[in-house]
Parts: structure tokens; sequence; C-alpha cells
């Protein structure tokens, strides 16, 4: 393919027209869209989607259609040459991220059994289709003429294994995992990052992971000694402990990187305990960064002097109270002047920093998609909850007995 190219892979879509629409809304039809697109730099990514089409009456009589995304994946390979799969479910709003490596064939097989076999077809098995499966019509798809179920699934099974190999074809060869990290015997394919994992990236001595989490200008012997000596009892986990070889401590000093010295960072290093993780998602990572860009140094030197099984607990709050990836309650451009109004030495550690994140005024603003999807729910539900009272109004018109008039027996 030529750059900045697209190529459908796969595009399955039906419908059933002859289902009527309720209030609830009842799915009248599904699609399976996968495309491969070429970058500038020539690699591939391949994303795809299962979407149901809507079919609802409002309360005014209104018919609408609407698709609404269901799942959705992508797969590419970084230009580091690791293969990320991320996975979008709409319900629960969350997305999923690991990576792929030689022998995992079978997760991308997974996923797609459950993107072709069961998410798309999952309209065409409930019970409201079951008067009108002859009518179900594929607008795209040649190949699915017979809509009898077992058929119906005998050609999904060989169109999915036809597109596995598609895929696996354009995005190349999966990479080796002991390969690309030689100092760890074991790899979580799940949150690589999440777990800091990520910094023993293609690196052959503990030199290399200190370059790797703050650069090759912060490098120092004696930070490769702390990292080696808070990362090797790691190492020797078993299998059996809650998080198995576990690095994100290295996630929590990576914070600090370029906001303070380095020797204050080898200092904190040397105070910690070698059996310490963090429990800071990835987002609240991204938060905690934004927090201390804009804290002065001093304050951060104090929190680099804390127990870190202490600090980490109260920045987490803290990073909580400020908001989530689709929504901010409290805005930092306000922090810097507070800092100075109170005074940077009388915010003494963690909890003063926090204390002071709380005292800002709660204005709750939310993504453009958060809030779109909110309104839209909303008036779903206020719509749904109207209809619902004005039918009981109704029945109870219905069973009142009119008295008769005068003169009327």
């Amino acid at each position: 393919m030529s750059e900045n190219s697209e190529r459908v892979l796969l595009h399955v879509k039906f419908l059933n027209e002859q289902i009527e629409p309720t209030v609830e809304g009842v799915r009248t039809g599904a699609s399976f869209r996968v495309v491969a697109r070429t970058a500038a730099d020539g690699r591939v990514m391949v994303s795809g989607s299962v979407s149901h089409r809507v079919h609802r009456m409002r309360a005014s009589g209104k018919v609408c259609r609407y698709w609404q995304t269901q799942w959705a994946f992508s797969l590419l390979r970084t230009k580091a040459g690791l293969v990320v799969l991320r996975v979008l479910e709409n319900n629960s709003r969350r997305n999923r991220t690991r990576h792929l490596f030689a022998g995992g064939e079978c997760q991308l097989e997974d996923l797609l059994y459950q993107f072709g076999r069961q998410s798309l077809l999952a309209p065409m098995y409930h019970c409201e289709w079951d008067a009108h499966r002859q009518n179900i019509r594929f607008v795209e798809g040649a190949e699915f003429q017979d809509v009898s179920e077992g058929r119906v699934q005998a050609q999904m099974a060989a169109v999915l294994q036809d597109l596995q190999s598609e895929i696996l074809r354009l995005i190349g060869h999966l990479p080796v995992l002991e390969e690309r990290f030689p100092l760890l015997k074991e790899v979580s394919p799940r949150g690589l990052g999440h777990s800091g994992q990520m910094h023993f990236l293609d690196a052959e001595d503990y030199k290399a992971v200190a370059e790797n989490v703050f650069g090759k200008t912060r490098y120092r012997k004696p930070l490769a000694r702390e990292i080696q000596r808070l990362t090797e009892y790691m190492l020797t986990r078993q299998e059996w402990h809650r998080q198995a070889h576990d690095m994100s401590v290295l996630n929590w000093f990576r914070l600090f990187r370029g906001l303070v010295p380095i020797d204050w960072i080898i200092d904190s290093m040397r105070r910690t305990e070698t059996n310490h993780g963090i429990d800071l998602k990835s987002a609240e990572l991204v938060q905690a960064r934004a927090l201390f860009r804009r804290v002065p140094q001093p304050i951060l030197g104090r929190i680099l002097a804390e127990p870190v099984a202490q600090s980490t607990r109260v920045i987490g709050d803290t990073v909580r109270e400020i908001g989530g990836e689709h929504s901010q309650y409290r805005d930092l451009a306000l922090l810097p002047e507070l800092i100075t109004a109170r005074g940077q030495r009388r915010i003494r550690d963690s909890r003063g920093l926090e204390t002071l994140v709380r005292s800002i005024p709660v204005k709750k603003v939310e993504s453009r998609w958060l809030a779109r999807s909110n309104r839209a729910v909303n008036a779903l539900i206020n719509e749904a909850n109207a209809l619902h009272r004005m039918r009981g109004y109704n029945e109870q018109i219905a069973r009142i007995e009119v008295p008769p008039r005068c003169g009327e027996r």
C-alpha cells in the first residue's frame, strides 16, 4: 500500500427492517468493519469496530435510527518495534492496552472471535428477531447468503481466520519477548508502562535502564546501582504474589525527572525499601506529573524526603481529587498563585500540598465526548420516565368510574 492509503480488510453489515421500534430502543442491525491504514513512515495500523443500529421511538411518536459503537480496537507497531493492541469497550468506557509478542497470536484470535462471532451476531439471536429472521438482509458481506445460525457461524469462522492472517501479514512478525527485555525473566504483556517494565526495553545492563528512565544526560553510577537494588528484589518474587515483577517504583521517581537535581532523586532511592511498589494508574501518573510541574522545587524536595509509601498514597489521593481522564474538578492553573500567597515554606510535606489543592474551588469541567454522552443519556432517561408516568396516569383515568348526570340512570 502507498503512503497514507486506506484499505478495507473486512466489512460485514446486516439489517432487519421488519422489527418495530420501541421507546427503550431495539437493535435492528449490526456492522463489523476492519480497515488498514499506512502512516507516512510506512507503519501499518489496523483498526476495527463493531456497531449496532438502534431503532428507537421517541415519546412524541417520532422514529429515529442511529449507529452505536459497541467495541473498537487498533493494532499497530510502535517506533520502538513493539506491537500494541488497544481495545475500547463503549459500555464501560474503558480502554485496555496490551502488547503482543511472539506466541501471542491467540490473543488476536480471541479478540476477533469476540468481535465477529459474539458482538456482531448478538442482535441476530435476540428473541425479538425470531419472528423476522427470514427478513435479515446482508448489505455488506456477499459470502453470507444463508442466514441460518449454523451456516452464519461457519462462514464467520472462515472469514475471521483469513482476516487474522492478513492482519499479521500487514503488521509483520511479532517481537520476541526475551530479545527485547533481556534483563527480565518474565514480562507481563498487560500494562508494561504501568508496571514499570517498559523501562527495561532493549536494556543490556542497569546503566541502560537508568538512561531509559531519566535520560542519558542525567545518568550517574549511583543511580544505576539504586535502580538495580530496588528492582532485583522484584525479579526474585514468586508468581503467586499479587504483583509479580512490579517495577512501578521507577514510575514514581520518574515523575521528578527534570524538576529536581538528580542527586535528590538518588538520595530518596537510598531511603526506599526494596519491597515497595506504587499503586498509581497511568492516568494518575499523568495527572501527578502535571501537578509537580506547577510546584516549586523546594516543595518537591520535601516530598522526596518523605517515605515513598506515605507520599505515594497522599499524592494518589491528591490527583484523584483533581480529576480523571474525562473530567477535571480543580483548576491547576490557580495552584502557583495559591502557593505564593500561602508561602512555600509553610508547605512542609505532601499533606500540605494536598490541603492546598483541596482549597481550590470545585468547578467540574467535562470533556466534550463525556458531556455530549451524558446529555444524550439524560435526555433518553427523562423521556422514558415521562412516558412511564403518562402511561400510569392514563391507566388511572381509565379505571375511574364517571358518575351519571342528572336525569340519567
